[in-house]
């Protein structure tokens, strides 16, 4: 493993704390969270922080196990990851009695699955939370059992408000990419989060209604964040959930630009391809391009509050594919509410007629491109308008999973995979548990949750009912 940028502190007289991310390195090292938390307390003076990951028994920095630090901070990125950090918990660092903080959008989404980790349980971003954290770390290094700073401490974190009251802008630096390593998918590139939330609305997303407001960094501040890149980084990655929706977008592109460095956007909202963006994704010379339109009936448009002109926006792909762009990736979504064998249907043609748009238009310049599609079943999110509605029935989303295969499968140069219909149902259960149920229904990992609902009657009625009533 070869990387650049790793921070390597003497290990006297440092505070020795540990950063877990419950996935493997490939993963965790893609992870802006990981990486700005990893900064932060390593920049702490008198704190020494190596990192964690789950295919790695110790650490990454100096081959600490977990008995060998005072504090253990543990990111936990989506709900799924649960299993793991509750067992990680209860079998390496609870008996070596590691003070343990977890946080992360998993956390916020439903605190009550980790209130049985004798951690502390943060929820909100790392920002909101830090002076929290070093006075954590103070009290530690003092000697104040575990016991006594998670009493004193708790109460407070609960306090930390999750979202934002008043749009505006982000008044500290942006995070970004501290380590670089060709053992990720971003092996080549600079990360910066320009921005949190979202301008739109759509009734499902969690991230707008967590954040409630959407909120911008500082102009200045992300220029001083690509200045920041190596120069050997030859791509300046744009993270957010609607990167070209930043008042400044131009600007930063241009300096990106300037610098010369390629830009790279991480999510594109269906709203902001318009002519006055649509040159910026030009500049950044990409070949493929995510768009997630989710629906594709007026009728779901309603339900889910995403709306978008379907005439509009294939005039705009049109644009970008005979402009370069070879390859599509496009998310939707099935299992909503009211939805009925037509709106699947719409779906399917909507489908149809992308596919054909991208095969004829690139078939003209020479190299076909490929459509590749990801359907996702809704799952009712916490904070969200839909939180109250069920998932769609099992036997509804396995019929319309086999329509649509059964309906496209004869096509070329498109690629379908489905989510699986037990994280939909697993998803839901952990976003509701309470305390009683999170005891019934969390398990050492995932593998283990997915034969006991096969197996265990009980166990598979506890997920229903909570799924379901």
């Amino acid at each position: 493993m070869r990387e650049r940028g790793t921070i390597i502190k003497q290990r006297q007289r440092n505070l020795h704390t540990g950063l877990l991310y419950p996935d493997t390195y490939e993963i965790a090292m893609s992870s802006l969270a990981y990486q700005r938390l990893y900064f932060v307390l390593n920049n702490s003076e008198g704190v020494l922080c190596d990192r964690f990951v789950s295919n790695r028994a110790k650490s990454l920095e100096h081959n600490l196990s977990p008995r060998d630090i005072k504090i253990a901070f543990i990111t936990v990125p989506f709900i799924l990851c649960t299993n793991y950090v509750v067992s990680y918990c209860h079998y390496y660092l609870n008996p070596h009695n590691v003070l343990t903080c977890i946080g992360g959008a998993g956390v916020t989404a439903n605190p009550k699955l980790f209130k049985h980790c004798k951690a502390l349980v943060f929820t909100g971003s790392i920002e909101e939370n830090l002076e929290n954290i070093r006075t954590i770390m103070r009290m530690v290094k003092a000697g104040v059992p575990n016991e006594v700073i998670i009493n004193e401490m708790q109460p407070i974190l609960d306090g930390i408000p999750i979202g934002y009251e008043n749009n505006g802008i982000l008044e500290y630096d942006p995070p970004c990419s501290v380590i670089y390593t060709s053992e990720t998918e971003f092996s080549n590139m600079h990360l910066i989060e320009i921005s949190r939330g979202c301008r739109g609305s759509c009734n499902f997303c969690m991230s707008r209604h967590l954040y409630g407001h959407y909120r911008e960094f500082e102009y200045e501040r992300i220029i001083k964040a690509v200045d920041a890149a190596p120069d050997y980084i030859k791509s300046i990655g744009l993270i957010g959930d609607a990167v070209l929706s930043h008042s400044r977008i131009k600007d930063i592109v241009n300096y990106i630009l300037h610098k010369k460095k390629r830009p790279a956007f991480a999510s594109i909202r269906i709203a902001d391809l318009n002519d006055d963006k649509i040159p910026l994704i030009l500049k950044s010379r990409v070949k493929t391009i995510t768009i997630a339109p989710e629906v594709a009936s007026e009728k779901l448009m309603r339900v889910t509050n995403k709306y978008y002109n379907r005439d509009a926006l294939f005039c705009s792909l049109k644009e970008l594919i005979k402009n370069g762009v070879v390859n599509i990736k496009l998310y939707m979504m099935i299992g909503l509410p009211n939805e009925s064998r037509e709106d699947i249907f719409e779906l399917i043609d909507f489908i149809r007629e992308l596919r054909g748009l991208l095969v004829d238009l690139s078939k003209k310049k020479g190299r076909l491109g490929i459509l590749k599609v990801t359907i996702n079943n809704f799952v009712p999110s916490p904070f969200t308008p839909l939180f109250s509605c069920n998932p769609d029935e099992i036997k509804n989303l396995e019929y319309k999973q086999t329509l649509i295969k059964t309906e496209l499968s004869n096509l070329s140069n498109l690629t379908i995979s489905m989510m699986d219909i037990f994280d939909t149902l697993y998803q839901t259960a952990l976003f509701r548990a309470n305390d009683d149920y999170a005891r019934k229904i969390l398990l050492t990992d995932l593998n283990l949750v997915k034969r006991a609902f096969r197996e265990d009657t009980d166990f598979a009625n506890d997920i229903l009912k909570l799924c379901y009533s």
